[in-house]
């Protein structure tokens, strides 16, 4: 019995190792930080969220180094979640 159940034991742990990266495939299931859950919707929010960034960066003048950074970083993120739709590549 107790040879059987070892058998058993490795014929499911060599299951779940086959079956681990499919399931990381299909959907991400943590976001690694403890209290976070994961944002189905991440691609749309991201794309919402760097757009509402870009209008409310309007506020300081066009000249000011921080403006322009923000702006620069936003429209990065916005190039890359509109043309990538795998989340692996957006992060």
């Amino acid at each position: 019995a107790r040879v059987a159940r070892e058998r058993m034991a490795m014929a499911l742990r060599g299951a779940l190792r086959l079956t681990r990266p499919v399931a990381q495939a299909v959907h991400k299931t943590s976001t690694g930080l403890v209290g976070l859950k994961v944002d189905v919707n991440g691609r749309a929010n991201l794309i919402a969220m760097q757009q509402q960034l870009l209008e409310a960066v309007k506020a300081i003048p066009e000249t000011a180094a921080y403006r322009q950074s923000v702006e620069a970083t936003a429209n990065y993120r916005l190039k890359v979640a509109t043309e990538e739709t795998e989340e692996e590549v957006i992060e």
